[in-house]
């Protein structure tokens, strides 16, 4: 398994991005994505191609916190109790495996992935079909301040 960007998302970011780039890699447009649909707990499928089966260099000292609110949005949504060890453990074991390079298991990556997707049909909600390189940049910031 690996972290996916949806074919839309991909062509959207390439639109905005179309003399002005603004992000520095995949992953940076994967992060904000995931970062708005795990804040909205908004999922969505993904129809797109791996493009990367573990945390960039840049995010590894972040790793274990992003995990870390994937775990808490899952909860969440999910309506389960923070104090009941069993149903967080059986969680944990769903999303975490301590041995792969990612700290993800399958069921993880389709977790964050459907998080990003969400995220990313947020995202083209509020700021439209078509990219608008401006509007996009001050949702961005607005958004940055909001989920950070």
């Amino acid at each position: 398994m690996a972290f996916k960007m949806g074919n839309e998302a991909r062509l959207w970011f390439q639109k905005l991005e179309t003399g002005n780039p603004v992000f520095q890699t995949m992953f940076d447009k994967y992060y904000l994505c995931l970062l708005l649909g795990l804040k909205v707990r908004s999922q969505s499928e993904v129809n797109g191609d791996d493009f990367i089966d573990t945390f960039p260099k840049e995010y590894e000292s972040s790793r274990f916190s992003i995990l870390g609110v994937i775990i808490s949005a899952e909860m969440k949504r999910q309506g389960l109790d923070f104090s009941d060890a069993g149903p967080l453990k059986r969680l944990v074991t769903k999303i975490i495996d301590p041995v792969s390079q990612s700290r993800l298991t399958s069921e993880g990556f389709n977790v964050a992935n459907r998080y990003a997707a969400g995220g990313f049909e947020e995202l083209r909600a509020r700021v439209g079909a078509e990219s608008y390189p401006d509007k996009a940049n001050l949702l961005m910031i607005r958004f940055g301040r909001d989920i950070l």
